[in-house]
Order: structure tokens, then C-alpha cells, then sequence
């Protein structure tokens, strides 16, 4: 036989858990806790962090991209802008020499090979279509002055309006086309190189013009 309080003990419990099933009951399905109302929003910043984090990633790449290769860009024309210098001076100076040294001498003779080598060589990598008629020019002059070819031959400047004629061609003639060479180089280097300002402390017409005589 149970006690009386042993009986309400019992009829304690058994409303306690009567009172636990009703509350579970009452909870609606859908309702969410605290965490799971909290989880959601995080997830999605995270989400948003990890995009960000990519995005920027790819971002700096690209950016880092454009500056190797502008910087490549730079560095390439620097080197061909160098490159093109020594060969102007080269040719220049090979078109002085037939134009001033005697015929036939070992001076002549080397300056001859070294500009034929030039003409049809490295030059055409690098000149620019002024020096390239001035080259032309030069060649076609020399070859009248070494083969005594005195028939009258026109030559047209592709960068001016100039018409030349020539017929006899002496070294006094070699000299000018010479000249008119180099004009050539200095305005295209000037050009290239210098600023607007410090270009006009400088010659930039070729003042020889078309003189043949």
C-alpha cells in the first residue's frame, strides 16, 4: 500500500509530464530557435566573404597582368629604341666615310662592305620609311658614282614633296646624300626621344633638301 505522500508524489510527476507533452504540443513546427534564426544570415555572409576573397584575388591578378605586360611594352620599346640608335650611327657613319675617304683605299673598301651589310641586313629591322628612302637614296648614288653612270635617274622623297634628279654623281654629291641620311636619323630619334619642349632646340628640317650639286 502506498502512502499518501508517496500518492502525491506520483500525481506530481504525472502532471509535470502532462504539462511538458501539452507545451510540445503548443510549440508550432515551423517556429525556429534562436540559432537556427541566427545560422541563416552568417551563412550567407560568409558566403560573401569567400566571393569577396575571390574576387579580389582575381582582381590583383589581373591588375598585376596588365602592369607586367604594359611594363614588358616599355621595356621592349626602350630596348628597340636603343637598338635603332646604334644603327642609324652605324649606317651614318659608313655613308661619311664613302663620302669622303679615296676610293678603293681599305677604309673605303671596309665602309663599303659594313654599309652593304647594314643596307640588307639589320637596318631594314629598324628604320623607319624616311631613313629607309634616305638609305635607298645613298645606294643608288653610290652605285652611279663607282660605275661612272652619268644618265640622269629621278628619285622621289616618300616623306616630303621633293622630286630629285641626278646625273653626274661625284663624292661632293655622296657628301649631301650623306647628310640628308643623317638629317633623317636625328629628326626620327629626336622625335621618339625627347620631349615637345626639348625638341625645339633642335634642327627638325632636313636642310639640304634635294640639292644635287
Amino acid at each position: 500500500m502506498l502512502t499518501d505522500i508517496e500518492k502525491e508524489k506520483i500525481k506530481l510527476e504525472e502532471e509535470y509530464r502532462e504539462e511538458l507533452k501539452k507545451g510540445k504540443e503548443e510549440k508550432k513546427p515551423d517556429e525556429k530557435t534562436f540559432y537556427d534564426k541566427v545560422d541563416g544570415p552568417l551563412k550567407l555572409l560568409q558566403g560573401v566573404a569567400i566571393a569577396a576573397g575571390i574576387f579580389a584575388t582575381i582582381f590583383q591578378y589581373v591588375s598585376n597582368s596588365r602592369s607586367e605586360r604594359a611594363e614588358a611594352r616599355r621595356e621592349y620599346q626602350k630596348s628597340f629604341y636603343e637598338a635603332q640608335m646604334s644603327v642609324y650611327a652605324e649606317a651614318v657613319s659608313f655613308t661619311a666615310t664613302l663620302s669622303t675617304a679615296t676610293p678603293d683605299s681599305a677604309e673605303y673598301v671596309e665602309a663599303r662592305g659594313k654599309f652593304l651589310q647594314l643596307f640588307w641586313g639589320r637596318m631594314s629591322m629598324f628604320e623607319d620609311k624616311c631613313v629607309e628612302a634616305k638609305m635607298v637614296e645613298f645606294k643608288m648614288l653610290l652605285n652611279k658614282f663607282e660605275q661612272k653612270d652619268y644618265k640622269p635617274v629621278i628619285f622621289k622623297d616618300p616623306c616630303s614633296s621633293l622630286v630629285c634628279t641626278f646625273g653626274f654623281v661625284d663624292q661632293k654629291i655622296l657628301e649631301k646624300s650623306s647628310l640628308r641620311l643623317a638629317h633623317a636619323c636625328r629628326i626620327y630619334t629626336i622625335k621618339t626621344w625627347l620631349p615637345e619642349k626639348e625638341q625645339l632646340k633642335y634642327n627638325l628640317i632636313d636642310t639640304f633638301g634635294c640639292q644635287t650639286k
